[in-house]
């Protein structure tokens, strides 16, 4: 029950002298963290909406920290949705019907990124504190679904489904300079604040001598921080995977603004300067985290240089390789590659060895540049993987057309997130 997590009756000293119990406010922040990533919410009392307001908009407020990635075409914000909704209902549970909920929002998120696993023995650990009948039934209920999952997506794609959501990502090598800059650069800088009234909270909890409900922040705290931590030492990973400390973060500010606001009510007299500081140390925090928006949206040259890039493509008779950008090929009718993520796994750029499929990939590639097979390739400024790669067949069958294909418009087409590179070198078939 998360009102166990908030002290017991305290007496206000107000005219009636009467006891008020600190309404819980877990269910306002988790939602509210969850409406930022899609859900739903309802209020109840003043101080709840308050402070699950705090949460999440400091979760907003992450948007640039987390490499503006929130309303991406991706699937991280409904990750991080689904891991909240997994949490709302672990923390809240009362009886079976809410752990088996929990383990079933769990096994979607796992659907959704596999990382959703390393979760699981820390939920199932918060349900064991509940008790032992509340904690089978989370682990009965997630193994059974993510098995299932896993059998039939394996079945269904014939092998293709743990081979690329489990063998590739395995051979991944740690980023070391990440184990310590996760906690000063990503975590502690930006959100000194909120670091410190997460902590504040713990201890409150502690010092109150409530062990239950101090375990399973604990337990909550060390399943989401690490596991940004890990997915952000992951040699290919990016600062989407920052999201679960963020939320974890927000929850925690929320929660421990809530802690204080009711705390000083033992003492009117102070309250009202005490209730200011408290919202200028939240501003502050929220200061710290400001950013240009107008940076983020797409400018003229922007539109501009993505013409070119589509006349350079149309413009073209035949197929055009653009290792960098398949979805350009796609749009403009000239086939796709696979992205080079995917294709780095292959061919070990993140750890371990060269799989036998990338070199077969790798002499495909090859033969195809020898025999020109495409009318054009245009690389980016971060392709050194390719030219690494094919430097000699594609100089002998190639040539250096343009060294800087949209140097008209040297601030346009760069990314807004994630890597910063751009369409910059074309060659054309030496036979043209």
């Amino acid at each position: 029950n998360p009102a166990e997590a908030l002290p017991p009756d305290l007496r206000w000293e107000r005219r009636s002298q009467t006891h008020a119990r600190e309404p819980a406010p877990w269910t306002h922040i988790f939602v509210r963290c969850a409406l930022f990533s899609g859900g739903r919410y309802h209020d109840r009392g003043p101080q709840n909406h308050l402070s699950g307001l705090l949460a999440g908009c400091l979760l907003a407020a992450t948007y640039w920290l987390g490499g503006a990635w929130f309303d991406l075409a991706r699937i991280d914000s409904l990750f991080l949705a689904l891991v909240l909704c997994s949490c709302r209902r672990l923390l809240g549970g009362k009886g079976r019907r809410d752990f088996a909920a929990s383990a079933l929002w769990l096994c979607l998120a796992f659907l959704t990124k596999q990382t959703a696993l390393f979760l699981a023995p820390f939920f199932f650990l918060i349900a064991w504190l509940h008790g032992r009948n509340s904690a089978l039934t989370f682990g009965g209920v997630l193994a059974s679904s993510v098995g299932s999952a896993i059998l039939a997506l394996d079945l269904f794609h014939e092998g293709w489904f743990l081979y690329y959501v489990f063998s590739l990502p395995r051979q991944h090598e740690l980023d070391v300079s990440y184990l310590l800059g996760f906690w000063s650069h990503d975590v502690i800088a930006p959100l000194s604040i909120a670091c410190a009234m997460a902590l504040f909270y713990g201890l409150c909890l502690s010092w109150e001598g409530k062990r239950l409900p101090f375990l399973r922040f604990l337990l909550l705290a060390a399943g989401l921080l690490g596991l940004s931590w890990g997915g952000r030492a992951n040699a290919a990973s990016y600062k989407n995977a920052l999201f679960p400390a963020y939320a974890f973060l927000s929850i925690a500010f929320g929660l421990a603004f809530h802690k204080a606001l009711f705390m000083v009510q033992s003492s009117p007299g102070k309250a009202p300067t005490v209730r200011t500081y408290l919202f200028l140390v939240a501003l502050l925090q929220f200061l710290a985290l400001a950013y240009e928006p107008f940076s983020l949206f797409p400018t003229a040259a922007d539109l501009g240089a993505g013409k070119v890039m589509e006349e350079t493509l149309r413009g073209s008779p035949g197929p055009v390789l653009v290792p960098a950008h398949g979805y350009l090929c796609r749009s403009a009718g000239k086939g796709c590659i696979a992205h080079p993520m995917a294709l780095g796994e292959l061919l070990g750029d993140f750890g371990g060895p060269q799989r036998p499929e990338g070199r077969k990939l790798l002499m495909k590639l090859r033969s195809s540049i020898r025999r020109q097979d495409y009318d054009a390739i245009i690389l980016d400024t971060g392709t050194e993987w390719f030219q690494r790669r094919f430097q000699g067949v594609l100089e002998k069958n190639y040539f250096l057309q343009s060294t800087d294909l949209l140097s008209d418009f040297p601030k346009g087409f760069w990314p807004k997130s994630g890597y910063r590179t751009r369409p910059q070198k074309l060659y054309l078939r030496k036979n043209l």
